[in-house]
């Protein structure tokens, strides 16, 4: 009887160091830990001065959103960022697989994503 106390003490004490830890733990360190273990590939499309032999930068940015979709590695994290006011047709099927992905546009003059061809999206 007495050992199944003495589990239960320490198991009690752990839960407790656990809970004063989390209380007191710095959130900030949580997200320098995962930004540390993930990379996160930024590209940025321009439909009207973009080229989709430039490196998708800020100041050299891809012409499509497949170019951008495509540079993102499988298993990576991309943020793909769109510029405002601009259309960009999707004519082909643009393979995701084991990517996550997020497109952003622009909020004051939001771009316009068109889809060129139904087929698209069976």
């Amino acid at each position: 009887m007495a050992d199944i106390q003495l589990v239960r003490k320490s198991v009690f004490d752990n839960v407790i160091g656990d809970i004063t830890l989390l209380k007191t733990f710095d959130k900030s360190n949580i997200v320098n830990a995962i930004n540390s273990q993930f990379s996160i590939y930024t590209f940025y499309v321009d439909s009207v001065n973009g080229d989709d032999n430039n490196n998708g930068s800020s100041s050299a940015p891809f012409a499509t959103i497949k170019k951008a979709c495509d540079s993102v590695p499988i298993g990576g994290y991309g943020a793909i960022y769109l510029a405002g006011g601009q259309t960009f047709t999707i004519d082909e099927n643009i393979p995701l697989y084991s990517k996550l992905i997020r497109i952003i546009g622009n909020d004051t003059t939001p771009p316009i994503i068109k889809n060129a061809s139904s087929s698209l999206c069976e």
